[in-house]
């Protein structure tokens, strides 16, 4: 699972081809907000097409979203739905997880020695847990 960095995907996609690559939804709101879709109405209804577990609940959620903004959802349109919604998530791994706080979380930890050297950073990450 990732925030959609390009670099990120591209690497993931080089070593592992065929793991599947999640986006986080979080982060995905971010972006779609940023893109000037913003408002509790279009979040709400983009966290209702990721939490969708039917395929053909997400098409009439999308079907909705196009009724509220058709370029909110031509930008979520063009997002594979395997990777953010729970309707086109694989069988395996049995995960369906739609944040990654748990790298959030582990990131906001390990904040002061993500800047220093390999060595020194590991030391104080393993001194930190």
């Amino acid at each position: 699972m990732s925030d959609r960095q390009k670099g990120l995907i591209n690497v993931v996609n080089a070593i592992w081809p065929e793991a599947p690559h999640r986006f986080c939804v979080r982060h995905l709101h971010q972006n779609f907000a940023r893109n000037g879709f913003r408002g509790d109405i279009l979040k709400n209804k983009l966290w209702q097409i990721a939490r969708a577990t039917r395929q053909c609940d997400w098409h009439i959620y999308m079907d909705e979203m196009k009724a509220l903004d058709v370029a909110a959802f031509e930008y979520l349109d063009a997002i594979d739905p395997r990777q953010w919604c729970k309707a086109f998530f694989e069988e395996l791994p049995k995960c369906d997880l739609l944040l990654n706080n748990i790298c959030e979380v582990f990131n906001r930890y390990i904040l002061d020695a993500r800047e220093l050297p390999i060595v020194t950073s590991l030391k104080k990450i393993k001194d930190l847990f």
